[in-house]
């Protein structure tokens, strides 16, 4: 694993853009003052030295910190590709599972609510560590929703996103 000192020897790292670019040759493909890294197939930017890869966010919280994250990093805006300082946090598990979008076959609008069709009410809920808890059933969608929210910043904090 690359050192902090080892890092800002090889790298510049714009905090405000999330950029790095190349200070050293350290390879006969890396070229002083170009940006550094490729997008994997996952959105994310990484960045091979040594022949090691490493995380654009993950390298950035190095550059930054002087220390490796404990556990995960969270981009805020759910960008990926997104390494700006601002846009990053350090994150656990828990935490980085409340910081995510309404899921796509979602088709009430609303993160953590869908139509019981059997009972003819809005039924919210919250899943935390792959378990589903039922918060109640509402004639309301907005009671729906406010029950979803209140629990979700409960159990995530500055980590909840509701949309």
């Amino acid at each position: 694993m690359i050192t902090a000192d080892e890092l800002r020897h090889i790298l510049d790292y714009d905090p405000d853009t999330g950029i790095f670019r190349w200070r050293r040759k350290i390879s006969k493909k890396t070229v002083v003052g170009r940006q550094a890294g490729t997008t994997n197939d996952q959105g994310y930017i990484v960045i091979c030295i040594c022949r090691r890869d490493y995380r654009a966010h993950q390298l950035a919280f190095l550059y930054m910190e002087g220390r490796w994250p404990a556990d995960k990093m969270d981009h805020k805006n759910l960008i990926r590709s997104d390494n700006s300082w601002k846009n990053l946090r350090e994150a656990n598990s828990l935490q980085n599972t409340g910081n995510t979008k309404r899921p796509r076959h979602n088709k009430s609008g609303v993160k953590g609510v869908y139509w019981d069709v059997s009972r003819q009410k809005w039924h919210a809920q919250i899943s935390v560590n792959d378990r589903s808890t039922t918060l109640g059933r509402f004639a309301d969608i907005q009671d729906a929703q406010a029950a979803y929210e209140r629990a979700a910043i409960a159990r995530f904090g500055e980590f909840a996103r509701m949309d």
